[in-house]
C-alpha cells in the first residue's frame, strides 16, 4: 500500500471484509467476460432478483471452480453495497478507482465497476439497497406495570417486587419482558451507556462527511 493510501481509510471501510480480501486473492484468475458476468450476478444480488445460490454453475470452467466465483461473486457485491451505500460527495471516483487499486483490483476491471457505481443506473441501485436491506421491527409503544409477589409456595411472605414491560412492535407483534428490580436497573444502566457510547462515536470526526 501507498504511503498516500496509508494516511486515509479505504471506502470499505478500516478492517477490510473477509469476503474482499478473499476476492483480492482470487481475482486475477478471472478473463474480463467472466468477471463481467460475475457483476451483473452481483447486480441482480443488489436488486433483490437473484433466484437461488447456484447463479455461478453455468461459468465454472476445469479451472475456475464454483466454490471460486461464488466467493469473488460474494466480494464484488460487497464492493458496490459499501460504494453505493457512501454518498457521492463523500467518495470520489477517483479514490474510489484508487482504492481498487490499493486492492489489487487490474485496471479494466477498476474501470467497470466505477462505471456502474457513477453511471445512470447508480440511483436504481441506491433504491434496490434501500429496499432489499435487512430491517428490524422497531418500538411503536411501551407499557409496563409493577407486580408484587405476596407469598410463594415456600415463602409465606414475600413482597418481591417484578417489572413487567411489554413492547408494541411496528411489525405488530407484542413482546413481554419480565425482570426483577435489580435487572431491571442493571438493563437502565447499559442502554443508558450504550446511548454514552453512540454519542461518543457519533462526535469522531472521522465519521463526519467530508465534502
Amino acid at each position: 500500500m501507498s504511503a498516500a493510501a496509508s494516511d486515509r481509510t479505504l471506502f470499505v471501510g478500516a478492517r477490510i471484509p473477509v469476503e474482499i480480501r478473499k476476492t483480492t486473492r482470487l481475482i486475477e484468475k478471472l478473463d474480463k467476460p467472466t468477471f463481467r458476468k460475475l457483476v451483473q450476478l452481483a447486480l441482480l444480488e443488489l436488486q433483490g432478483r437473484a433466484e437461488d445460490d447456484s447463479l455461478v454453475h453455468g461459468l465454472a470452467t476445469p479451472t475456475l471452480s464454483e466454490e471460486t466465483l461464488a466467493v469473488v461473486l460474494t466480494g464484488i457485491t460487497t464492493i458496490l453495497r459499501c460504494a453505493i451505500r457512501q454518498p457521492r460527495t463523500s467518495l470520489k471516483q477517483d479514490t474510489f478507482k484508487e482504492d481498487l487499486k490499493e486492492l489489487k483490483f487490474p485496471p479494466e476491471f477498476v474501470v467497470d465497476l466505477a462505471t456502474i457505481v457513477y453511471g445512470q443506473s447508480r440511483e436504481a441501485l441506491e433504491q434496490s439497497i434501500h429496499d432489499y436491506k435487512p430491517r428490524h421491527p422497531t418500538v411503536d409503544g411501551l407499557k409496563w406495570r409493577t407486580d408484587v409477589t405476596i407469598s410463594t409456595s415456600s415463602l409465606s411472605r414475600a413482597l418481591k417486587p417484578t417489572i413487567t414491560l411489554q413492547l408494541h412492535l411496528s411489525d405488530k407483534s407484542i413482546k413481554t419482558v419480565e425482570l426483577s428490580t435489580d435487572k431491571f436497573h442493571e438493563l437502565r444502566y447499559n442502554v443508558a451507556y450504550m446511548l454514552k457510547e453512540m454519542e461518543a462515536v457519533e462526535s469522531k470526526s472521522i465519521l463526519k462527511i467530508q465534502d
